[in-house]
């Protein structure tokens, strides 16, 4: 088998319709007969970034919004050209410093780093896939009490209920290397729902949800996502993946 992963110029999806596309008309004529394409979606990691910028007006004609708009642009211009492709690693000290060169009225910055994974699980059904070798896996060290899910909805005694996870640590105070356990809570009200609905790995950036039962999304959300906080030595995100050839990474950016 010669495994493909495809990443679009827009989006982050290929459909089915264009794989069946490119594996009927294209590879046929090229591929050797005694080997099969098989495609695999590249597992994507978003990157969120906080960032505060100190400049000196004084030295600049530029207002606040300006560059403020400055500053986006060069990140973005850092996502385009260094990232956005398989296996580049996402480096914080390089996107930092052309933070910092981007006006000469900037005297600095600091920027917050979370990672954010995405899972899609079967709408009324119980999924008990987030187990063992297919866990949630940020593939960098997280700050314990910092990983928050988007609201879902699930089914209590009946009723439909929004709800979303956290993390809470196993030791008190926390540890870095250690691990904790995922809370399902009440979205509105807080209250706790469950109080073992998964485990978590901050060292190794693993998380693991033992059963996940949803009947819906809120609002326009078609899948659930996971934040956490990145832990100050890992704030080079790593995309690279060494435990599977099929597993490609990327990384995308939300500002």
């Amino acid at each position: 088998k010669v495994f493909i992963s495809l990443k679009p110029y827009m989006g982050y999806e290929i459909t089915q319709q264009t794989k069946d596309d490119i594996k009927n008309s294209l590879l046929q004529t090229k591929q050797v007969v005694t080997i099969s394409p098989e495609f695999v979606d590249p597992d994507y990691s978003y990157i969120n970034l906080d960032v505060k910028v100190k400049y000196n007006s004084r030295t600049t004609n530029y207002t606040a919004t300006e560059i403020k708009n400055i500053v986006i642009n060069t990140i973005q211009n850092y996502f385009r050209t260094d990232l956005q492709q398989f296996n580049k690693d996402f480096v914080f000290s390089k996107l930092s410093r052309l933070i910092d060169e981007a006006d000469t009225s900037i005297v600095g910055n600091l920027i917050t780093l979370k990672l954010q994974k995405r899972i899609s699980p079967v709408l009324n059904s119980t999924n008990n896939v987030y187990l063992y070798s297919n866990t949630v896996k940020f593939r960098n060290g997280i700050i314990p009490g910092t990983i928050q899910s988007t609201t879902f909805v699930t089914s209590l005694n009946d009723e439909a209920v929004e709800v979303r996870f956290i993390d809470i640590p196993d030791k008190n105070p926390a540890d870095y290397n250690g691990t904790g356990t995922l809370k399902l809570i009440n979205a509105t009200t807080l209250d706790t729902i469950t109080t073992n609905y998964g485990t978590v790995n901050y060292s190794t950036g693993e998380i693991l949800i033992d059963s996940i039962s949803i009947t819906g999304y809120t609002e326009d959300a078609t899948d659930i996502r996971i934040t956490a906080e990145v832990q100050g030595d890992f704030l080079d995100v790593v995309a690279r993946s060494e435990e599977h050839t099929s597993e490609l990474q990327s990384l995308a950016y939300l500002v």
